[in-house]
């Protein structure tokens, strides 16, 4: 806990000499807010939550200091502020939610040649290639899997996705439309709390794999990246940020975070994460999910105690505004969960409980 208090202090003192290379009231301002954010570092930390996220925007302070952007400097320090005086503004009580009639016409898919239960879609950015994984299940093997498409509601088994999977849980698969393939893994968890996975999907295989880069990963104890989703592009990733309690195989909480990639191939929080997706967190567990190709249609998965999960979709005018208020979409109805969609939007990916069993169905976007 030593180590915490020095390092934020340090951090601050990054700050104020970066800042100390501009004067006026801006500058002032600015020494007021990594004063705030250093005071609020202190009690998350004294408090033992997790500094992950607000620590590392307050990080990103100084090269932005660095190449003279104040305003950057600044967003990154109000975001920071944003996260740390939370209680301030607590996330959303779930509301009775509206409904959307966006996708509609939900069907099952087949999937020649497979016989076992099947979770967690993900598609090619063409629709071509479904990944999916088995039933995670702490009795089960739990792997991912392929197949090619060979019509509307019909794949043809490829196999399980050589170069992915472990003895321990390999599952919730992610592709762009580059062929960057990102999963969960547990591999490492016990050791490194990483549990995030990229490599190349080439062939019928996952080849260059390694733990996705960045500083995205969780540090206080119970706490995982449980999913994430990559955007069409590859630039942005949408992370769900779980804590589980001793003994529990259900998230205490879930909620989820925007990271983007830098100019070094790794993943850091977005400074814009708290605020565009403060609409969408909630008392709720929030995951599973995925983002359209133009970034305006944010689709994922909301469980509220006492009822079965339900797909959500949340939307917005711009890129730069956060998301609004979410809707459920009605037609896919019973336990749903983990949207998946290709590039052009037309169909989504979903798995469905029935009879204690998942299978995967798919529904189609409203003309």
């Amino acid at each position: 806990m030593k180590r915490i208090f020095i390092g934020i202090a340090v951090l601050l003192l990054v700050i104020i000499l970066g800042i100390g290379a501009f004067v006026g009231t801006t500058a002032h301002r600015l020494h007021q807010k990594g004063a705030r954010v250093e005071a609020g570092l202190l009690e998350w930390a004294r408090a033992n939550r997790d500094i992950t996220e607000p620590y590392a925007l307050a990080q990103q302070v100084k090269p932005a200091l660095a190449d003279g952007d104040m305003k950057t400097a600044e967003n990154l320090l109000d975001n920071a502020l944003a996260m740390l005086e939370e209680p301030a503004t607590p996330k959303a009580v779930m509301p009775k939610h509206e409904d959307s009639d966006l996708y509609g016409n939900p069907q099952a898919v087949t999937i020649e040649g497979y016989e076992g239960q099947a979770m967690e879609p993900a598609v090619t950015a063409d629709g071509n290639i479904l990944f999916f994984n088995n039933e995670n299940d702490a009795n089960a093997q739990t792997d991912i899997h392929y197949a090619t498409r060979t019509g509307d509601l019909s794949f043809k088994y490829a196999g399980k996705l050589e170069g992915s999977n472990t003895a321990k849980l390999d599952a919730i698969p992610s592709i762009d439309e580059n062929g960057r393939f990102y999963f969960t893994s547990l591999r490492s968890y016990a050791e490194d709390m990483k549990s995030l996975y990229s490599g190349i999907f080439r062939n019928g295989q996952i080849i260059d794999l390694r733990a996705v880069r960045g500083d995205i990963n969780p540090k206080a104890a119970g706490e995982i990246n449980m999913d994430a989703s990559i955007s069409v592009d590859g630039r942005q990733m949408y992370v769900a940020r779980a804590r589980f309690e001793p003994g529990s195989v259900v998230p205490r909480e879930s909620d989820l975070m925007l990271a983007s990639i830098d100019g070094y191939g790794a993943f850091r929080i977005a400074p814009e994460s708290f605020a565009q997706l403060l609409n969408v967190n909630s008392d709720a567990l929030e995951y599973a999910p995925a983002i359209s190709a133009d970034g305006l249609e944010l689709y994922f998965t909301r469980a509220i105690e006492g009822d079965v999960p339900h797909i959500m979709i949340a939307t917005r005018a711009s890129t730069s505004r956060p998301f609004d208020t979410p809707k459920a979409l009605a037609a896919l109805d019973g336990f749903t969960e983990a949207p998946a969609i290709p590039k052009d939007g037309h169909e989504m990916f979903f798995h469905k409980k029935t009879d204690g069993k998942y299978s995967l169905f798919r529904a189609v976007r409203k003309k």
